[in-house]
C-alpha cells in the first residue's frame, strides 16, 4: 500500500521495473488532492526483487519491492 501527501498534482505515477529495467506494470492514480492511498496489486508476479518508481510532477522516488513467494 502506498500513502503519501504533498504538492497536488494532476496524476501521480507508479512504474514497477524488474532487476534489468524491463518495464513490469504501470498505473496511474489521480493526486489533484494532494493526498493518496492506493493499493498496488502485485500479487500475480513471481517472486522476484522489483524496483518501483513513484512520479509526481517533477518529483521521483524509487523503492524496492521485494515479492517471496
Amino acid at each position: 500500500m502506498v500513502e503519501m501527501s504533498g504538492l497536488p498534482y494532476e496524476e501521480v505515477e507508479f512504474t514497477l521495473f524488474n532487476t534489468i529495467g524491463q518495464l513490469i506494470k504501470r498505473d496511474v492514480s489521480d493526486y489533484g488532492t494532494g493526498t493518496l492511498v492506493r493499493r498496488l496489486d502485485y500479487g500475480q508476479l513471481p517472486s522476484a526483487v522489483y524496483t518501483l518508481r513513484i512520479r509526481a510532477g517533477e518529483a521521483t522516488k524509487y523503492v524496492k519491492v521485494v515479492i517471496e513467494r
